[in-house]
């Protein structure tokens, strides 16, 4: 048994994943791009097994309108007067492009137009028709009030997202770094966009405080493939008596987008490579996607029938965390999937020389899809957040490590070789986490429902993981705790789409308000999925709502705002009406 796993864990080679990250990260790898088709071409040729799919964007698949395909071609914004650059050339650097943008007739004059935030109507009190926006707001916020407001041609934006003091994540911190950002998808009016450091952005303020200061613009843009591409690959050996286990990592983003994500995309590329050569006694299956869309398409066709007893996604895996300031989280399954797999991610990632944690349920990436009660997969992520250069572009290869890369790997090999031949050590550490993980959220529990909620949950954790080797008698215990609660009959028409809500039914204005709402609110994304989750499990209304505050120790200033999302999502008929 250590012999099988020993060959695994030698035969895997960061340095190999890390060639492949940096090669990645050569391409602008935007949804539908042929960049994104090299990216794929680049992972597809060294493996076996695989397969190629292709879904049309701009469809709608479950709850997910994709977007319209976005590829760079050449652009530029200078100054008129002198020629000087404000952005680099975007065939060399096309991050520069704010994604989704239009294209200009040739070259284009426009005089700059400080909107400040550019997020209200006042901030637009001295605008003319025709001004290029000079904004460093929400870009959707600043869409609406600018292009679809007052049809500005031009968007020039500074916008940086998740600030972060500690890990000196600011403009002011960062001020040449050109922050990746995106017009909101499927719009009937359009703008060209740039996006300029932070430095650049106050030169042009100061200039346009000085007197009318104008600009050329250029950009060619195109839709290139208006495909979703998918890789999909398999290794391993089927076994009647053990399901399938699924990886995915997402390989979408703008160039260079190394830890975000090649890093994923290449260590699963090695770790497919290793799993294909070795062939192991149980079948695994790798999914490179582009982030939610990819995913959501395969789930709408049917591709995740194949009943997997788990899935990890990888994704941020490879940051230098000395340069970076980040650190791994694991982000567990949702209260509403029980499962063992967090805890036993945690024992096998656990190391004193990198900074890790076990985290709750967290969405933003694919895991999410499949994590819900109706698709039945019990899902992680390793996330490495927040990260200095998180979407920008000095989010280069020399900001991962080859000592991270390594360090998850071996940790997701263990793992695997964990659910085929297990040690009983590692399994009695997991169920010992799982004890400590049931008493940290005791304490936390204001009701009864929860506290019930919480026996059920971490008796169905250590059933599950009996399967693999002796837990303890805390079994036992937590099966006589859960008999006095029954859980509610499961609603199996409730939710009218495949997998969670998402995007399908939002205009502008709701997107806002959801941008609101997660500025409001903690974790209000994943309370959203969560509570339809308890819904769907049978749950009324009230303790759906109550379960889902405690998950995520939420207010209870939230239950309004709930209430209102529930009925929007039964008036778009994407659930059911239960009351």
């Amino acid at each position: 048994m250590q012999k099988k796993r020993e060959t695994l864990l030698n035969e895997f080679i960061p340095g190999r994943a890390m060639e492949i990250l940096r090669e990645i990260s050569l391409f602008h790898r935007a949804k539908g791009s042929k960049d994104f088709n090299k990216a794929i071409n680049l992972i597809e040729k060294d493996l076996a097994e695989t397969e190629h799919l292709k879904f049309k964007t701009e469809e709608i698949y479950g709850g997910w309108q994709a977007p319209e395909s976005f590829s760079v071609k050449d652009g530029y914004l200078r100054y008129s007067n002198n020629g000087e650059y404000i952005t680099d050339r975007l065939d060399h650097s096309p991050v520069g492009a704010i994604f989704l943008s239009g294209s200009t007739d040739g070259i284009a004059e426009f005089e700059v137009y400080d909107a400040g935030k550019g997020e209200s109507p006042e901030d637009y009190n001295n605008y003319k028709p025709g001004q290029a926006v000079l904004a460093s707001g929400q870009i959707t916020k600043v869409f609406k009030q600018a292009v679809i407001k007052r049809d500005a041609p031009c968007i020039i934006s500074s916008y940086m997202r998740m600030h972060n003091q500690k890990i000196s994540r600011t403009p002011e911190e960062m001020p040449d770094a050109v922050n990746y950002t995106s017009f909101p998808s499927n719009q009937e009016k359009s703008a060209v966009g740039f996006t300029v450091s932070w430095r650049e952005y106050n030169r042009l303020k100061n200039k346009i405080k000085d007197g009318t200061t104008k600009v050329e613009a250029y950009l060619k843009a195109d839709q290139q493939t208006d495909n979703l591409e998918v890789l999909t690959a398999r290794a391993g050996q089927k076994n009647p008596n053990k399901k399938p286990i699924l990886l995915t990592a997402h390989l979408c983003h703008p160039k260079p987008g190394a830890n975000d994500n090649a890093s994923g995309a290449a260590l699963l590329a090695e770790l497919t490579r290793v799993f294909q050569r070795i062939n192991p006694d149980r079948e695994i299956y790798s999914l490179w996607i582009p982030e939610m869309f990819g995913t959501a398409a395969l789930l709408d066709q049917g591709w995740f029938d194949k009943d997997f007893e788990l899935a990890i996604n990888l994704d941020m895996v490879g940051a230098d965390q000395s340069n970076t300031g980040s650190t791994m989280n694991i982000f567990s399954t949702p209260w509403s999937v029980p499962s063992f797999i967090s805890e036993l991610m945690a024992e096998r990632l656990a190391s004193s020389e990198f900074r890790w944690q076990q985290n709750s349920y967290a969405g933003g990436t694919d895991h999410f899809i499949l994590a819900n009660p109706q698709v039945g997969i019990p899902a992680i992520s390793l996330t490495q957040q927040p990260d200095r250069y998180y979407h920008t572009d000095q989010d280069t290869a020399d900001k991962c490590s080859t000592k991270t890369l390594g360090w998850a790997g071996r940790a997701v090999i263990n793992l695997i070789h964990d659910l085929i031949e297990p040690e009983q050590k590692t399994i009695s550490a997991t169920a010992g986490r799982i004890l400590n993980n049931y008493y940290r959220d005791l304490g936390k529990a204001e009701n009864e429902l929860t506290r019930n909620y919480l026996n059920y949950l971490t008796s169905q954790k250590l059933t599950q993981l009996k399967a693999y080797g002796e837990i303890g008698s805390a079994e036992d215990w937590f099966k006589s705790q859960a008999e006095n609660f029954q859980l509610p009959e499961y609603r199996n028409d409730f939710r009218k789409i495949s997998g969670p809500i998402a995007n399908s039914h939002l205009d502008i204005d709701d997107q806002i308000k959801l941008i609101n709402l997660r500025d409001k609110f903690d974790n209000w994304g994943v309370f959203q999925d969560e509570l339809i989750n308890f819904l769907e499990l049978g749950f009324s209304q009230e303790q759906a709502i109550l379960l889902a505050t405690e998950e995520f120790n939420l207010s209870e200033d939230i239950k309004p705002e709930a209430i209102k999302f529930l009925k929007k999502a039964i008036n778009s008929n994407l659930i059911k009406d239960i009351n």
